[in-house]
């Protein structure tokens, strides 16, 4: 993909901000999880996403895990985030149903 200098609309176009009107309307539909301790991707990248979906008016969930990286390393934090993503799950699922 080179560079945002040499490839301006390749990074535009892959950035998930430029498809937030496309995410979906219902709630329960978009999780967001982050570690904040993640070098990958800093949580100002995260706030700029919620502040699009906020924009937008798209609802979404944050889970956030302040300890944590790029993926979840600590055994409570991984129970935690599966106790979390099963819940969010089951949820979507009844809402489906109705």
């Amino acid at each position: 993909m080179g560079t945002p200098l040499e490839n301006p609309s390749g990074y535009r176009m892959g950035s998930v901000l430029h498809h937030v009107a496309a995410f979906p309307e219902e709630t329960g539909r978009l999780l967001l999880v982050h570690g904040l301790s993640d070098e990958n991707v800093h949580f100002t990248h995260t706030a700029e996403l919620v502040n699009a979906l906020v924009r937008a008016g798209k609802p979404y969930q944050l889970q956030v895990y302040p300890s944590e990286r790029h993926s979840l390393r600590r055994l409570d934090a991984s129970e935690h985030y599966e106790t979390a993503l099963l819940a969010f799950l089951q949820d979507g699922l009844k809402g489906s149903n109705n």
